[in-house]
């Protein structure tokens, strides 16, 4: 036998055994019936881990994957119902009793620098923070005192967790120089040491807060925690005058982390100095606002136009299985390759993603139309990190099934 047919041989034993599904398009060519199912467990999934996240204080599931399977739903609905119409997502009922002196509005998330320049058309005085990732709270001040410290909750009610507050240093038990009413809105964070979140990521600090403030006995981790104020409704409307008045209350990161801003290019530097940069918290992005806002009796439990979140670039991008690949090595050893719908991590476009030996294959469960989150692993090899979303009708492909 000649070299030649050698080579066409190893071609042929390396050669696919391949099942795919259809090209991806605008919509997925479902039935209705099997759209209106998809929507409606995925809206179902969606609404369990909002509980979570609202009433029990923790998130099983990373912001980055939810957001995106929150607009794969969006996206579906745009499909699938009359118009282009989308349910109206409500707010979470959530478990607490105490009612925010003011609501907390949330943010509408930008998706990359052009929804930034299109946010900041017709704005000024506008001003960058980082957006701290931590738990998100009100204190309320009567006379100097505090009073309350409440959980954010479904934004309208949270949880009474005034009892933790005096083992949190970073938050003064009475100020002197408070006006009679004072409510703040911030975030509690784990204090780090020259976190930089570019290097070493979310570090599952926000969990650790959480569980903190959620234990029924004091935690010996409320003392690693700081606050950085990013909202006093009804205060002074210089967010400068706001900065110097919290940093006389006790409160000075705010003053320390407000830059004014009159350009994307200047949201754009910020944003990447303090993703680069060594800082006291864990960040996932930055918010941008401005300083015109209206009084704290009109706020609500959505999102207001007058400040927005643009997140850093994730760690890890969801994506759907489009076609398994299965391989036979020259030494017959086999593997399983999925095909996805192309994502961009960092620099690197991502289209395939090896799951190792058919026995980890079929102990992971993976078909058709799964939503699996991938990350890089060393030297920018994509790396299959976990099946968050299952399809409603699962598959196998036909020549694995004697498998």
């Amino acid at each position: 036998m000649n070299t030649q047919n050698l080579k066409i041989i190893s071609l042929l034993i390396l050669v696919c055994m391949t099942w795919g599904v259809r090209a991806e398009s605008g919509c997925p060519e479902w039935t209705s019936d099997r759209m209106t199912l998809e929507i409606k467990e995925l809206t179902k999934q969606l609404g369990k881990w909002d509980i979570a996240y609202h009433q029990q204080g923790h998130s099983p599931i990373a912001d980055d994957a939810y957001d995106q399977l929150v607009a794969k739903l969006h996206q579906w609905q745009l499909c699938h119902l009359p118009h282009g119409k989308q349910e109206n997502k409500q707010p979470i009922l959530g478990n607490g009793q105490f009612s925010h002196p003011v609501a907390h509005t949330g943010l509408k998330k930008l998706k990359d620098e052009a929804t930034l320049v299109s946010w900041m058309k017709g704005r000024k005085n506008l001003w960058v923070q980082p957006k701290v990732d931590g738990v998100a709270v009100s204190l309320v001040y009567v006379n100097g005192e505090l009073t309350q410290l409440i959980s954010r909750g479904n934004g309208l009610k949270g949880q009474n967790w005034t009892d933790k507050a005096t083992f949190i240093s970073a938050i003064p038990q009475f100020i002197v120089a408070a006006p009679p009413l004072l409510t703040l809105q911030g975030e509690l964070f784990l204090k780090m040491e020259g976190h930089q979140q570019a290097q070493s990521g979310g570090v599952n600090a926000r969990a650790s807060v959480a569980g903190a403030l959620m234990r029924k006995s004091p935690s010996l981790l409320l003392p690693q925690l700081g606050i950085l104020i990013w909202a006093w409704p009804d205060g002074p409307k210089s967010i400068v005058e706001k900065g110097k008045l919290l940093r006389i209350m006790g409160f000075p990161l705010t003053a320390e982390y407000s830059k004014s801003v009159t350009s994307s290019m200047d949201v754009t530097r910020w944003r990447q100095f303090w993703f680069k940069s060594p800082l006291p918290f864990v960040t996932d992005g930055i918010v941008i606002r401005q300083e015109e806002e209206p009084a704290g009796r009109y706020w609500q439990a959505t999102p207001g136009p007058w400040s927005v979140a643009w997140k850093y670039p994730p760690q890890q991008q969801v994506t759907e299985v489009e076609n398994i690949h299965f391989t036979i090595g020259r030494t017959g050893r086999s593997s399983v390759v999925l095909q996805v719908s192309p994502i961009k991590i960092d620099d690197k476009w991502v289209r395939r993603v090896n799951v190792g030996t058919i026995a980890r294959w079929k102990q992971r469960d993976i078909t058709l139309g799964d939503q699996v989150t991938i990350a890089l692993a060393g030297q920018g090899i994509p790396r299959l990190e976990n099946v968050i979303w299952r399809a409603t009708q699962m598959s196998t492909p036909p020549k694995m099934r004697q498998l």
